[in-house]
């Protein structure tokens, strides 16, 4: 945990709920660290989309779903790529955007793929990802996904969507229902106090253990597909 810390604290966090003008006007200023804005709701996670992507962006969306953020990601930057675990999502994507790339990855266990990934769809200067795995993921699970998009690419903005990440970052401010953002002065205190080094409960270790298995089925199948 501590070196997660050390890393993740080299990042401007910032708690957001609507984009306002001087929110987007902070997002978009050029600075050498990487901006991670958590928002709460599917409504500020696509109105991010909207509001805070550049025509000369590149962006990865990790968690494609149905490709409903996807299509507003397309309208707004160059390039696009959309990860996800599903297969049936996937292609109703690729239905919904056929402008993008989709591709079948794990983000947990196939992180270090993304990079080539990316290249090989013509997304060859990543600055943006877009993170949902799921609003109800556990912090220990959202942090560690944001920890691996750092470490594999070169990122301006990293926007997420965690219900329990929020609910913990407007606790530790005490702010709540922010449309204009409130930045983190104590990123190093704030990632100490949530408890990311609790062991994780029995029935927590069988859904990842159920989760697992049904994403190697899923590659398998494709791989089966493919050949």
């Amino acid at each position: 945990m501590a070196e997660s810390v050390s890393s993740l604290s080299s990042c401007a966090w910032v708690l957001a709920s609507q984009v306002g003008e001087q929110l987007r006007g902070t997002l978009l200023e050029a600075e050498a660290e990487t901006r991670v804005v958590v928002v709460y709701s599917t409504e500020d996670y696509r109105r991010l989309a909207r509001h805070v992507v550049t025509a000369t962006d590149e962006v990865v969306e990790v968690g494609s779903s149905l490709g409903k953020c996807t299509e507003i990601l397309a309208a707004r930057a160059s390039q696009v790529l959309g990860v996800d675990v599903s297969l049936e999502q996937l292609a109703i994507s690729r239905e919904r955007v056929p402008s993008v790339s989709f591709v079948f990855l794990d983000l947990f266990e196939e992180a270090a793929k993304l990079p080539e990934q990316l290249r090989r769809h013509g997304v060859q200067r990543c600055s943006c990802a877009f993170l949902d795995i799921g609003g109800d993921r556990r912090c220990r699970q959202v942090l560690r996904g944001i920890q691996l998009l750092r470490d594999h690419l070169d990122l301006r903005l990293l926007a997420v969507k965690s219900e329990e990440l929020y609910a913990a970052m407007a606790k530790w401010t005490g702010q709540k229902g922010i449309n204009d953002g409130h930045r983190l002065s104590d990123v190093p205190g704030f990632l100490r106090c949530l408890d990311t080094s609790a062991p994780e409960s029995a029935k927590a270790q069988l859904k990842k253990q159920k989760r697992a298995r049904r994403v190697q089925a899923l590659a398998d199948n494709k791989a089966l597909a493919e050949a």
